[in-house]
């Protein structure tokens, strides 16, 4: 299956008002709604940072992007248990 990629150009702040990017809200939200309740959060959040913070952080240094589905499966793959 071939991964989606796309890129948005907002000319004139017409989509986006609010430029921000908050690492620990979007894991919160991937732990809340996506990973088994059984997952502990702060060991979650200590993972996700070891490895996928700095990728992130790289993003806004060279605007590479990150396939969401790898960084998906990374963590079904470390925990093992998604809803």
């Amino acid at each position: 299956m071939a991964k989606v990629r796309a890129i948005v150009f907002d000319l004139f702040d017409t989509l986006l008002h609010d430029i921000k990017f908050d690492f620990n809200s979007g894991l919160s939200y991937l732990h809340k709604n996506i990973l088994s309740i059984d997952t502990d959060k702060v060991e979650f959040l200590d993972y996700a940072a070891t490895f996928w913070k700095e990728l992130y952080d790289k993003r806004s240094e060279d605007n590479s992007e990150l396939a969401f589905e790898d960084e998906l499966l990374d963590f079904k793959n470390k925990y093992r248990h998604v809803r």
